[in-house]
C-alpha cells in the first residue's frame, strides 16, 4: 500500500479523511521522501489572503512556506507530488476587508503557484467538468501546456486540467473533498499512482473455484523457493564483501591495512595476534617454532624507498639490543609487507625498483607486497598451497617475493 500525505491547510478538519492517508499541514509537513506520494491542497479560501498590502500581490499569509516547501520539492525526487489548484475562489485582503476572485487576478495567482510549484504553467478561467472514473469532477480553470505531459482533459472542450513533468503533477480539478475521499481514490487510480481494488467478503477468498487451490500451492512453492534463493543471495553478498575486506589490502593503509594484514598473518602461522604490542613501533612480532618474525607493514602512495626499508631495519635493530641487554638469542626474520602505489590501479602500478630490491638483499630483509600477499592468501584458500611452504620460503628468502618460486 502507497503512503500518502496530504498538505492542507487545517488538519483538524481531516481527521476522519482516511485512516491511509497522513494530513499535515504547510508549515509543519513531514519529509517528502518519506511518502510515496504528498498531496498539496491550495483549494482552501484561508491560503488566499493577505495581511500587509493593499492591492492584490504575492504575499499572502503562506508566502514564506511556499518558499520553504519549493526548496524541499527541488531536492526531492523519490516521492510523486501532486497539486491541486485553486478553484474560483476569492482572494481577501485583510486591511482593507476586499475581496477578489482568483479569476481576476491570474497574473498574480500564477506568480503565487509559481512559488510552491517547481515546473512553469499559466492557466486560465474557464469552468469545465473532466471524467474521473465515470463521475464527472469541475474545475475553475485550465493549463495553458506545450511542454508537458497531459494526463487529463476536460469532456468536449478537450481544454488540459492536469499535467505532468518528471514526479510533479498539477491539476486544476476539485478532488479534496473533506467528506468524501473516494473522489481522490478514484483519481490517483485513474491517474496510475495508485492501484484501486474492489474489497470483498473474506468468505469469497476462501471459495474455491476451478485451479485456485493449485495456484494457492504454486504460490506457496514459489515462497519457499524465494526464501532459498534469498539465503542464496545473502550468503554470496556476504562472501562478496569477506573478499572486498582482504581485496582492501590493495588501496587502504594505515589500521586499516594493518587490521587486515594481521588476519591474513594470523591465518599463515596459525596464530593470534589480538594482544600484539608494538613495544618497539614495529608493526608486529610473531614467534614461530624457533623463529621471530619483525615486520613493518604500510601502504604508500610513492614506489617502495630506501627509508621503508630502513624502518624494518631499525625495528630488527631496536629489538636485538632488547635481546642483547637480557643475554638472549633468537634467529630473526625481518619482513616488510607494503602496499605501494596504492592509489594506482593494481594493473598499472611500476615494479619495484631494482635498487631497493638490492638494498633488501643487503639488508637481509623480505619485501611481500600486498598484491603479492594477496595472491598467497588465495591460493591458500583454494588449496594450491600449503601455509609450510609459505612460511618455508619466507624463512629462507630475502629481496622481493617471486610468487612463482614458492
Amino acid at each position: 500500500m502507497k503512503k500518502i500525505q496530504l498538505i492542507t491547510y487545517e488538519v483538524e478538519e481531516y481527521l476522519d479523511y482516511s485512516e491511509e492517508i497522513e494530513v499535515s499541514n504547510f508549515n509543519n509537513l513531514k519529509s517528502l521522501d518519506l511518502f510515496d506520494i504528498n498531496i498539496f491542497d491550495l483549494n482552501d479560501n484561508r491560503i488566499w489572503q493577505n495581511n500587509i498590502s493593499f492591492t492584490p500581490d504575492i504575499n499572502i499569509i503562506l508566502y514564506k512556506d511556499f518558499k520553504s516547501i519549493n526548496k524541499m520539492l527541488k531536492s526531492s525526487t523519490k516521492a510523486k507530488i501532486l497539486f491541486f489548484l485553486p478553484q474560483n475562489i476569492n482572494y481577501c485582503l485583510i486591511r482593507t476587508h476586499d475581496y477578489y476572485q482568483l479569476k481576476d487576478i491570474e497574473d498574480t495567482v500564477s506568480k503565487i503557484l509559481n512559488f510552491i510549484i517547481p515546473i512553469q504553467f499559466d492557466i486560465e478561467y474557464d469552468n469545465n467538468l473532466t471524467k474521473i472514473s465515470n463521475e464527472l469532477i469541475s474545475s475553475s480553470f485550465y493549463i495553458i501546456n506545450n511542454n508537458y505531459e497531459i494526463i487529463t482533459k476536460a469532456e468536449s472542450s478537450e481544454k488540459i486540467t492536469t499535467i505532468k513533468k518528471d514526479n510533479i503533477i498539477v491539476s486544476t480539478l476539485k478532488i479534496i473533498d473533506k467528506n468524501n475521499n473516494n473522489i481522490l481514490n478514484h483519481y490517483l487510480n485513474e491517474i496510475g499512482l495508485i492501484s484501486y481494488e474492489p474489497t470483498y467478503p473474506e468468505w469469497l477468498y476462501s471459495f474455491n473455484f476451478f485451479d485456485d487451490q493449485t495456484q494457492r500451492n504454486n504460490i506457496t512453492q514459489a515462497k519457499k523457493q524465494i526464501l532459498i534463493q534469498e539465503k542464496i543471495i545473502e550468503e554470496a553478498y556476504y562472501k562478496l564483501n569477506q573478499n572486498l575486506k582482504y581485496k582492501s589490502i590493495l588501496c587502504s593503509t594505515s589500521k586499516e591495512l594493518i587490521t587486515v594484514v594481521f588476519e591474513i598473518l594470523e591465518f599463515i602461522f596459525d596464530i593470534s595476534l589480538s594482544d600484539s604490542k608494538d613495544e618497539l613501533n614495529e608493526d608486529f612480532l610473531i614467534k614461530k617454532d624457533n623463529i621471530t618474525y619483525i615486520g613493518e607493514i604500510k601502504g604508500v602512495n610513492s614506489n617502495v624507498k630506501n627509508e621503508h626499508i630502513g624502518q624494518v631495519d631499525n625495528h630488527y635493530l631496536k629489538y636485538l639490543d632488547k635481546l642483547e641487554s637480557t643475554d638472549e638469542v633468537e634467529n630473526l626474520k625481518k619482513i616488510l609487507i607494503i602496499n605501494f602505489e596504492r592509489e594506482r590501479d593494481v594493473l598499472n602500478r611500476n615494479e619495484v625498483h631494482q635498487k631497493q630490491i638490492e638494498m633488501a638483499n643487503k639488508r637481509q630483509v623480505l619485501i611481500i607486497d600486498t598484491v603479492s600477499l594477496l595472491k598467497i592468501y588465495e591460493k591458500l584458500l583454494n588449496e594450491d598451497l600449503s601455509k609450510d611452504k609459505v612460511i618455508e620460503y619466507i624463512n629462507n628468502n630475502v629481496g622481493l617475493v617471486e610468487i612463482n618460486k614458492i
